[in-house]
């Protein structure tokens, strides 16, 4: 199975991608910086803008992904509750 999932470099997310990996899934990690956060053997990193609505449907048609496991999230002290990014 191939799963996409967004926030895979975070607190939750690197146990996620490792669970999903031992399981012997495919695992696409989904970021918007610079470079991929981490580096993890056999995971394949997709540079995104979630907020863009076309480069996701463009991803997603390229990558036609069985599974999405969606963790991205903004953690700005003080903000984190009522972000729009987080809508």
């Amino acid at each position: 199975m191939r799963v996409l999932i967004t926030g895979a470099s975070g607190f939750l997310g690197q146990y996620v991608v490792n669970s999903i990996m031992n399981r012997g899934h495919e695992v696409i990690g989904l970021y918007n910086q610079t470079c991929p956060p981490l580096h993890i053997s056999d995971l394949t990193w997709e540079k995104i803008d979630l907020l863009c609505p076309s480069e996701i449907t463009k991803i997603i048609k390229n990558i036609r992904p069985q599974g999405l496991i969606h963790l991205a999230w903004s953690t700005t002290h003080s903000d984190y509750w009522s972000s729009a990014e987080n809508l």
